[in-house]
């Protein structure tokens, strides 16, 4: 039986995501730890984020863009992540500057629109 690095089963829950889905209701999504390194791996691959990286988190970590894109990915491969607790578009804009963020390093296909448009006009 393969082991995720926490000692558990790959196929044990890991996060349960609340989601309207289509269906306009809410309903609790169950995560398995297999699923949410899979996606972890994929995302790190896709936008080469590495040790040497620093992530900036606009996003609430409850959400599960936080747990992914500002945890997970960033952590798996040792990496830093800059965290944001309320958005305020000014200080987003302030904080990326301060890391030496470009826009196009931290605007991504999974962004909100409004941190898009943000980034866009900065």
């Amino acid at each position: 039986q393969k082991y995720a690095t926490d000692g558990g089963p790959l196929h044990d829950p890991c996060v349960i995501a609340y989601t309207s889905g289509t269906t306009a209701r809410a309903k609790g999504v169950v995560v398995s730890t297999r699923q949410l390194m899979a996606e972890t791996r994929q995302m790190a691959g896709i936008w080469g984020i590495t040790w040497e990286s620093t992530t900036f988190m606009p996003a609430p970590l409850a959400h599960l863009t936080g747990t992914t894109v500002g945890l997970s990915v960033p952590l798996s491969v040792g990496g830093s992540v800059a965290l944001m607790d309320i958005w305020e578009p000014e200080a987003a804009v302030a904080i990326a500057r301060q890391l030496g963020l470009r826009s196009e390093r931290v605007v991504t296909d999974g962004d909100v629109r409004s941190v898009i448009v943000v980034f866009a006009q900065s």
